[in-house]
């Protein structure tokens, strides 16, 4: 059977990629595709990851919760999508290096899914806004707020680059095929994505906004979380974390506040030097949708 997974990464617009699969249920049950909502899917699959027993569990098993409206006599594949399968982002926060468990989670998926034919979906972002992204991300997950400040001090900017973090997941998880896609690309190019990561099913319901599903936090936002840390505690500033985004939400309407930035011209344009650099080094065969191109038609999957 073939299997496609997408491991995000985390500030990707894999929120929005979720939300179209699952606003596609029937469509994509009625032409033999299962996929699981990202709710039930993470307290079925993900969370249970490392407990499953390689050599005993079968995802074969499991296809009624794939197809919530029966078991069709023809199976095209499933999709498996959640970001939390390489980990959490609160690990880049904790030391500065993203997805230190993912090895060790992709050989344990791959070893569930032994006998069947995995194709790894990635999307990859600049360096600059992912990291910033992630930082917002993390924070609303803590028990403690730490300042960007104190997140800098930690990154390691060379654990972060897309090359080697992109074959470290493929070494662990072998799959037949990767492909990917730059965040930047996504908003012109998210229908061919979902296409293919669909094996071939058009879309009938797109719905939403790439950009609007879980938004990072605006500057004032951040500044207010700061100074409630340095005054009350750290503990007391995790614990208004989503009630100060809220109230002081990040976009451009009436009411809404510019978006956290915290980096100089000069880091923005460090990264994103480092970032094409980057994205030129990532083997050609791997990009679905090629650097500020349009999906290769000759990668997108038969329907």
């Amino acid at each position: 059977m073939e299997l496609h997974v997408h491991v995000g990464v985390h500030k990707t617009a894999t929120t929005y990629l979720q939300g179209l699969v699952a606003r596609n249920g029937q469509r994509l049950h009625n032409a033999g595709v299962g996929a699981m909502p990202l709710t039930p899917f993470r307290a079925f699959f993900t969370r249970n990851l490392m407990t499953f027993p390689a050599g005993q569990y079968r995802i074969d098993d499991h296809l009624d919760r794939f197809f919530a409206q029966g078991i069709p006599s023809s199976i095209r594949g499933l999709i498996l999508s959640d970001e939390n399968l390489i980990g959490l982002c609160n690990g880049l926060i904790a030391n500065g290096r993203p997805y230190q468990a993912a090895g060790r989670r992709l050989s344990h998926l791959k070893a569930l899914l032994d006998g069947h034919r995995v194709t790894m979906y990635m999307s990859v972002r600049s360096y600059d806004h992912f990291t910033a992204s992630a930082y917002c991300e993390a924070m609303r997950h803590t028990q403690e707020f730490a300042t960007f400040k104190s997140f800098r001090a930690k990154l390691n900017i060379e654990s972060v680059r897309w090359p080697a973090m992109i074959e470290r997941f493929a070494e662990a998880l072998e799959p037949a095929e990767i492909k990917l896609w730059r965040f930047e690309d996504f908003r012109d190019n998210g229908e061919a994505v979902f296409r293919d990561l669909a094996f071939g099913i058009e879309p009938g319901d797109h719905g939403g906004n790439p950009k609007a599903e879980r938004p990072s936090f605006s500057e004032p936002a951040v500044a207010v979380l700061e100074t409630l840390a340095s005054r009350l505690g750290p503990k007391v500033a995790a614990e208004m974390v989503n009630e100060i985004s809220h109230r002081l939400p990040k976009g451009s309407g009436k009411g809404e506040y510019s978006a956290f930035d915290p980096w100089s011209a000069e880091d923005h344009a460090y990264m994103a030097a480092l970032y094409d650099e980057d994205c030129a080094a990532i083997p050609s065969h791997y990009w679905l949708i090629p650097p500020g191109g349009v999906v290769a038609k000759d990668r997108v999957a038969a329907a």
